[in-house]
């Protein structure tokens, strides 16, 4: 690594930066060390000083090292994604994280540390209207951070909770309920993963909750967050949805078919993969010779 500083010019420039440093009135005591195995981590730490030295010719180089190990980035990509956001203005570093979270959101929410997740990042990324993960899914792992993150953690095993546990868990994600769109989740992921945690819900949200699996005719009280753009065509208030096929990104995620605004069911199942029916029949434009 020290050669590759010695050819791009950067030690030089870097040098005028630190005779800057030595003008200043605020006493500023740098130590940068270089070699051919940085620990990643203190790399991040290098870079998050250099955003407050202003020494921007050594963050330009430590972000192009950091690219140069995307793997690394991406199986600590909650930390890449903080230290972006958070701990400096690296415009670079930002670009890529939102570009993961468009196409690869399954890193984020799958990541092992995805219960460190800062709670102002975690809003953003619910907020985001191209997430291409299903609702359910991001339900689970909200669930899963607000597990972790209510003071003390609660015990994995929900089933134990007492009505305190709940009420604890409510204050930790009260932020967040808002943000989750339950209306694209089955009314089987419904039963199963959204009512054991019901007591954490606002009661008028979850009677309207309610009301669009039992009786989806009867209008809610509340409207429901719009759809996130991750479908296709579209029937009625919702009676049918296709969602689209990421190819390439390993994201599959169902359509929807519910009476609400027609008195007959379009389709004959509440949820499907287009992949598995024939919609369009492609045929090859022939040329008839007649003789």
């Amino acid at each position: 690594m020290m050669n590759s500083l010695l050819k791009t010019g950067l030690l030089k420039t870097l040098s005028k930066d630190l005779c800057h440093l030595l003008d200043e009135a605020i006493e500023s005591n740098v130590l940068i060390t270089v070699g051919t195995a940085i620990d990643m981590l203190v790399t991040l730490e290098i870079l998050i000083a250099t955003d407050e030295l202003c020494l921007t010719e050594l963050a330009d180089y430590i972000i192009d090292y950091l690219f140069d190990n995307q793997s690394w980035m991406r199986e600590n990509f909650i930390l890449i994604y903080q230290t972006a956001f958070l701990k400096g203005s690296f415009k670079d570093l930002q670009l890529f994280c939102l570009e993961i979270i468009e196409k690869t959101p399954d890193i984020i929410f799958k990541a092992k540390d995805f219960t460190d997740t800062d709670p102002k990042l975690l809003v953003a990324l619910l907020e985001h209207s191209n997430l291409l993960t299903p609702e359910i899914e991001v339900w689970d792992a909200l669930i899963e951070w607000g597990t972790f993150n209510t003071s003390p953690p609660l015990d994995i095993d929900n089933t134990i909770w007492s009505n305190e546990s709940f009420e604890k868990l409510q204050e930790t994600l009260q932020q967040f309920i808002p943000l989750i769109n339950f209306t694209v989740i089955s009314s089987s992921d419904f039963y199963h993963r959204i009512i054991p945690f019901q007591r954490i819900l606002p009661n008028d949200l979850y009677d309207d909750l309610l009301k669009f699996h039992l009786a989806p005719q009867i209008n809610p009280s509340h409207p429901f967050l719009p759809i996130r753009n991750t479908h296709g065509p579209s029937f009625g208030d919702g009676d049918l949805w296709v969602k689209v096929t990421c190819v390439g990104k390993n994201v599959t995620l169902p359509s929807f078919c519910r009476p609400r605004s027609y008195d007959r069911r379009i389709f004959d199942l509440e949820q499907f993969h287009v992949e598995d029916y024939e919609v369009f029949q492609i045929v090859r434009k022939t040329t008839v010779i007649y003789l």
